[in-house]
């Protein structure tokens, strides 16, 4: 498995992860899968440091049966840009 330097995460690729997600109404393992590909070794001064660490959080929270699917879903589509939310 390739890791992914924080550094060069983009949001673009977070977006698309979190859309997969929400359009399988939480049966995608893509958000998952990117994120455990992150390489936080370089993450000081990242600016996605806060969110990957809250969607680590989130997804191990659902994974784990510790939150519903409704609240998951939900958690992800506020960060999706206002746009984009209605078409996932």
């Amino acid at each position: 498995m390739n890791t992914i330097p924080l550094s060069t995460l983009t949001v673009s690729d977070l977006h698309a992860a979190i859309k997969d997600v929400v359009r399988a109404k939480g049966e995608s393992r893509s958000l998952s899968d990117l994120l455990a590909r992150v390489d936080w070794s370089d993450s000081a001064g990242s600016p996605l440091r806060e969110l990957v660490g809250a969607l680590e959080g989130w997804s191990a929270d659902y994974a784990e049966g510790i939150m519903p699917r409704a609240d998951y879903l939900a958690r992800l589509t506020e960060v999706l840009p206002l746009q984009e939310r209605a078409a996932s």
